[in-house]
This record gives C-alpha cells, structure tokens and sequence, in this order.
C-alpha cells in the first residue's frame, strides 16, 4: 500500500494521468461526433426510403384504382402472388416430410429451410399487395 502511495506523490504520475486523460476526451469526441454522422445519414436513408415506399404504394393504388379493368388486372397479379406463396410452402411441406423418412433426413430438412424462407417472404409481399388491391378497390367505389 505504501507504494502506491509513493507512486501517487510523484510528479512523473500525474503527468501521465492527465496525458491519459487528455486522450481519453480527444478519443470519445471523435467516437461521437463519427457516431452522431453515422446515426444522422442511417436515419436520413430510412426517410429516403419511407418517401420512396409510400409514392410507390399511392403510385400503384392510384393504377389499380383507374378503372376495372386495371383492379382486374391487380386481382390476377394478386392471385399469383398468393400461388406463389402456396408453392414455397408445399415445397417446404414435402423437403420436411422426405426428410424425416429418408436416408437424407438431415441435408433435406436443411434445405428445406430455402423454400421456407422463400415463402415468407412471398407472404409477406402478398399481404403489401393485398392492401394495395383492397385500397383501390375502396377507391374505385367512391
């Protein structure tokens, strides 16, 4: 305990806790003022694409909106998009039952994740979609 004591009355000491200080405050200024910049231009991405996302939505539910026609045509795309859904999931169906009563149950059950994965992200496409059509069908009736 004394030679901490001693270490801590010598001048050589603090000269280095102040240095160490010092750099410290430089070191975290410049951490934050990158973090801030980094924060500021991934927020400021986000808005880009929120703004680009809601002129596409408005974009495609004035389309449909249009006319019968153009709603018919939105159905039949709609429809597809929910098929497609279908056929990543059946995909996924029949990987995951193979692969439980075949020899290759694991290599199978793992690539079954593909489809799987494909398949949630149609749902989730068909779901956007299907608000759009909703939307310009309650468009088109007023």
């Amino acid at each position: 305990m004394t030679e901490i004591s001693e270490i801590a009355l010598t001048t050589e000491f603090w000269f280095v806790a102040v240095f160490i200080g010092l750099l410290i405050n430089i070191v975290s200024s410049i951490i934050q003022r990158t973090a801030s910049k980094g924060f500021f231009r991934l927020n400021k991405s986000w808005d880009e694409k929120n703004i680009k996302s809601k002129q596409t939505r408005q974009f495609l539910v004035d389309k449909y909106s249009s006319s019968y026609q153009q709603l018919y045509l939105g159905k039949l795309e709609q429809n597809a998009k929910q098929m497609d859904v279908i056929n990543h999931t059946t995909t996924t169906a029949a990987l995951l039952l193979f692969g439980m009563a075949g020899p290759f149950g694991d290599a199978l059950t793992i690539i079954a994740l593909i489809p799987a994965f494909t398949a949630l992200k149609a749902g989730i496409k068909h779901g956007h979609f299907m608000l759009i059509i909703t939307d310009a069908e309650i468009e088109l009736g007023k």
